[in-house]
């Protein structure tokens, strides 16, 4: 299978790029200034501004939809509607392009003080205190959270591990069973 000239593009890394020119079965490739893939768009200078953006602007608009469409602000079912509509949008792929710069951190910050803004019963307390009722954190926690994930999968493996009931059934184990006889299910495989 050969290359689709016409598709393959180039992107020129960093503010000293000589900015070559590249060709490909005699044709030059076209330039980019930003790609998405995988639904992560990158830049040429690997900022994450352009994600945090993009990322933003679609949460904003879900978000904006949840309230056009829900009016009832209870805090349970918005709650929930927030973190199964919204949240995902701000947390797509975050280890990927994860966020430093102070602006692109608050760009997505927003969105989440909107929605706990909107949630009825709380207009008299700061975000903080919001957060802390609601349960949630703020986005650069769980960003925190997620960079340091193989330390608690590590701590969650050894539990089931030693764990001497069935995951799947409940049904109880004797040590060294190496699968559950009732359901099948295998005690030591990885998640």
């Amino acid at each position: 299978m050969q290359f689709n000239v016409a598709k393959c593009k180039v992107m020129h890394l960093g503010n000293n790029n000589i900015q070559q020119v590249y060709t490909m079965n005699g044709q030059q490739l076209g330039i980019t200034k930003e790609e998405v893939d995988i639904g992560v768009a990158m830049i040429g200078s690997l900022k994450p501004s352009a994600q945090c953006r993009r990322a933003a602007r679609t949460a904003q608009t879900v978000l904006g939809q949840l309230a056009r469409g829900i009016h009832n602000r209870d805090r349970n079912i918005f709650l929930r509607l927030y973190q199964q509509y919204v949240r995902p949008h701000l947390e797509f792929a975050s280890p990927a392009w994860s966020p430093w710069q102070e602006g692109d951190k608050e760009c997505l910050e927003k969105v989440q003080r909107r929605a706990v803004g909107m949630i009825a019963g709380l207009k008299s307390r700061d975000y903080s205190e919001r957060l802390k009722e609601l349960g949630l954190t703020t986005l650069e926690e769980v960003e925190r959270v997620t960079f340091t994930d193989t330390g608690l999968e590590a701590e969650l493996k050894a539990k089931r591990k030693a764990s001497l009931t069935c995951t799947n059934c409940a049904a109880e184990l004797h040590q060294e069973w190496l699968d559950c006889p009732y359901c099948l299910t295998p005690r030591f495989h990885d998640y």
